[in-house]
């Protein structure tokens, strides 16, 4: 089991503006994007599996197949700059998760600068213990039955999407 830690801050789900009438920002996958922006920012699982385990979480969640399939297939295409991202703020310094003695944000200052901010205070970049290695596997091996559940119909949109 993981646990996204108290004070993580998440963007829940990063639908473009465009998308929204048909995707809104917040659903039954808001959870899910919880743990999907968590495991981005701790990279113990790869890219591909914190995707897979994103699928399973929305699933669990009740998203209907063609929501879930539709962010799934959001993330595999545009996921890598928001995981390289992560890496890069973590080689940074800059942390994750607010303490509790900081979560009095200024109404004026960005994300960003609050981060500095909490970096300069010597806020640790992650506090957290690692996201045990057995947890990404399962959630591939958990992807691969549900993806062996699908109609036949898929394996061929999934062709033509990928290819």
């Amino acid at each position: 089991m993981i646990t996204v830690p108290v004070g993580f801050v998440t963007d829940y789900a990063s639908i473009p503006r465009a998308f929204c009438e048909f995707l809104p920002e917040q659903g039954r996958y808001s959870g899910p994007a919880i743990i999907h922006d968590f495991l981005y920012w701790k990279a113990e699982c790869t890219q591909a599996q914190a995707d897979k385990i994103m699928f399973v979480a929305m699933t669990d969640a009740g998203v209907s197949d063609e929501t879930r399939d539709t962010i799934y297939r959001a993330l595999v295409r545009f996921g890598k700059p928001a995981f390289e991202s992560n890496a890069h703020d973590r080689a940074d310094g800059l942390p994750r998760v607010i303490p509790v003695d900081y979560r009095n944000i200024p109404y004026d200052q960005s994300w960003p600068e609050y981060r500095k901010f909490l970096r300069a205070r010597g806020v640790p970049v992650d506090p957290r213990e690692p996201v045990p290695p057995a947890y990404c596997a399962a959630g591939e091996k958990r992807f691969d039955e549900i993806q062996a559940r699908k109609p036949k119909w898929w394996e061929f949109w999934k062709w033509w999407f990928w290819k």
